[in-house]
C-alpha cells in the first residue's frame, strides 16, 4: 500500500504521533493499576494504616524533589548539544549532587529522629527509607528522561508499567499473605524503588554514561538551572502532599487515609485531563508554528478546547453522580467516609483540567515566569485555607483548599493568557454550534 495515498498510515507511522500514543497509553495503564488493587488494599488495611502509607508516599515525593532537584531537565536541554564524553561528566556530577543531598538528609534524620517522626507522624525508620527510595527513584527518573530523549517510548512504557506492577504485587503478597499491614505496603514501594533504581544505575554503567569525575562547574550549572524548577514543583507538592502532613497533625492519621482514597479516586479526572494535554499539546504547537497564528487557526484550537471542556465536565459530573457506586466497587466499607471529600476534590481536578486548556499558550509565548508566579500564589492560598480551617472544620477543609487552589490557578492562567495572547472564545463556541448544525 502506498503511504502517500493513505494519510491514516502516514499519521500512524509519524514518530511524534506514535510516541504520543505510546506515552499516553503507558500513563493510563500505569495510573489504572492502583485502582484495580484498591479493593484488596482497603479490605486488609484500616483507614489509619492507609493514612500511614499515604504519609510515606508524600515523604518520598518531597524528598524526591529535594534529592533529584529536577536535574533531569538540565540533561534534556543539553542532551543534543554535548558529546557523549561530556554527557558522561554531566550525568556523573548530577548523581553526585543527589548523593550529597541524600547524605545530608540521612544525617539530619539520624540526629533528630524524634523531631521528624513527631512532625510527620511516621516512624523514623520509614522516614529514613523514604529518603533512600527517593534517591533510587531519582536514578529511575534520570533513566526515563534518557529513554525519552532517545525516542524509545515502548521501552519507557515497559519500564514504567513493570515498576508499578512490582510495587503493587509485592505489596499485595506482603499485606495479604503475610499480614504485614501498612509495613507490607510500604515495603512494596521500597522494593520497587530500590530494584528499578539499581537497574537504572546498571543501565547507565552499561551504556558507558557514567564517568566518576568531579566537576564543580557542572554541579553549579545543574543546580542553578534546576532550582527554579524545584520551586515550581515544590509548589505543586503543596497541592498534593502537604495536606496529608497537616491532616495527620491537625485531625488524625485515620482521616488522612480517607482523604487519600477520595483524592486517588478523583485523580481519574486528572488522568483524563493529563492524557488530553499530552495528545493535544503537540497539535497546538504544530498548528501555531506551521499554519500560523491566524484567526481561523485560533478559532479551530478554541473549538477543540470547548469540546474538551464539555466532555471533561460531563465526565466529572458522572463521577460525582456515580461516586457511591464507585466507592462500593473500589473500597472496603470502612472507607466509605471518603465520599464526604470527593465532591470538592473532583471540582478541583476539573478546574485543573480546564487549566490545561489555556496554559500551553503561555508556553508557546515562553512566558513561563507567569506560570511559576500563578502556581506559587495558588499554593499559598491552598496552604492558608488548610492551615487555618483544618482545626475548625476538620478534613473537609483540605478538600475546600484543593478546589480553591486549582480554581484560582485556572482563573489566573486564563486571565493572563487572554491578556498576553487573546483567544476567540465566543467565535470558537459559535463555530462549534455551526459545525453541529452542518452549516
Amino acid at each position: 500500500m502506498n503511504s502517500r495515498k493513505n494519510p491514516l498510515l502516514n499519521r500512524l507511522t509519524n514518530p511524534v504521533l506514535r510516541g504520543t500514543v505510546v506515552y499516553t497509553a503507558a500513563s493510563v495503564i500505569n495510573a489504572a493499576i492502583p485502582f484495580f488493587l484498591l479493593p484488596i488494599l482497603t479490605r486488609y488495611l484500616t483507614p489509619e494504616e492507609y493514612g500511614f502509607v499515604s504519609t510515606f508516599m508524600a515523604c518520598v515525593s518531597i524528598f524526591l524533589l529535594l534529592v533529584g532537584l529536577e536535574q533531569s531537565g538540565f540533561v534534556s536541554v543539553n542532551f543534543f548539544s554535548v558529546s557523549k564524553s561530556q554527557l558522561r561528566v554531566y550525568l556523573s556530577n548530577i548523581c553526585l549532587v543527589s548523593l550529597l543531598i541524600v547524605t545530608v538528609l540521612l544525617v539530619a534524620v539520624s540526629l533528630w529522629p524524634d523531631f521528624f517522626s513527631r512532625t510527620i507522624q511516621l516512624r523514623s525508620k520509614w522516614i529514613f527509607f523514604s529518603i533512600v527510595v527517593a534517591y533510587f527513584q531519582s536514578l529511575s527518573q534520570l533513566n526515563l528522561t534518557l529513554l525519552q530523549l532517545e525516542s524509545r517510548p515502548v521501552t519507557y512504557g515497559i519500564f514504567q508499567i513493570s515498576n508499578s506492577l512490582v510495587n503493587y504485587v509485592v505489596s499485595i503478597v506482603l499485606v495479604v499473605s503475610f499480614g504485614m499491614k501498612e509495613d507490607g505496603r510500604i515495603l512494596g514501594i521500597v522494593s520497587a524503588g530500590l530494584l528499578y533504581g539499581t537497574a537504572s544505575l546498571f543501565y547507565l554503567i552499561h551504556k558507558d554514561l557514567l564517568k566518576p569525575t568531579l566537576n564543580p562547574a557542572i554541579m553549579r550549572a545543574s543546580v542553578g538551572f534546576s532550582l527554579p524548577l524545584v520551586a515550581h514543583s515544590l509548589a505543586g507538592w503543596v497541592n498534593s502532599g502537604l495536606d496529608r502532613i497537616l491532616i495527620n497533625n491537625m485531625v488524625s492519621v485515620s482521616e488522612n487515609g480517607l482523604y487519600s482514597i477520595s483524592y486517588q479516586i478523583a485523580m481519574i479526572v486528572g488522568m483524563v485531563a493529563s492524557s488530553f494535554n499530552r495528545a493535544f499539546t503537540p497539535h497546538i504547537f504544530e498548528q501555531l508554528n506551521t499554519a500560523g497564528e491566524t484567526f481561523d487557526v485560533k478559532v479551530k484550537l478554541v473549538r477543540y478546547t470547548w469540546i474538551y471542556y464539555v466532555l471533561l465536565t460531563c465526565f466529572a459530573a458522572g463521577m460525582y453522580v456515580f461516586s457511591p457506586l464507585i466507592l462500593s466497587l473500589l473500597v472496603d466499607q470502612s472507607f466509605y467516609g471518603a465520599g464526604e471529600y470527593l465532591t470538592w476534590i473532583l471540582i478541583g481536578f476539573l478546574a485543573d483540567g480546564f487549566y490545561y486548556g489555556v496554559v500551553n499558550y503561555l508556553f508557546h509565548l515562553r512566558k513561563t515566569h507567569y506560570i511559576a508566579m500563578i502556581t506559587v500564589s495558588s499554593c499559598i492560598v491552598h496552604f492558608l485555607i488548610s492551615y487555618f480551617l483544618l482545626p475548625r472544620l476538620g478534613t473537609i477543609a483540605a478538600a475546600y483548599a484543593t478546589a480553591a487552589g486549582y480554581i484560582m490557578s485556572f482563573v489566573l492562567t486564563f486571565l493572563v493568557t487572554q491578556k498576553a495572547y487573546p483567544l476567540p472564545w465566543r467565535a470558537g463556541l459559535k463555530s462549534l454550534f455551526v459545525k453541529a448544525n452542518g452549516e
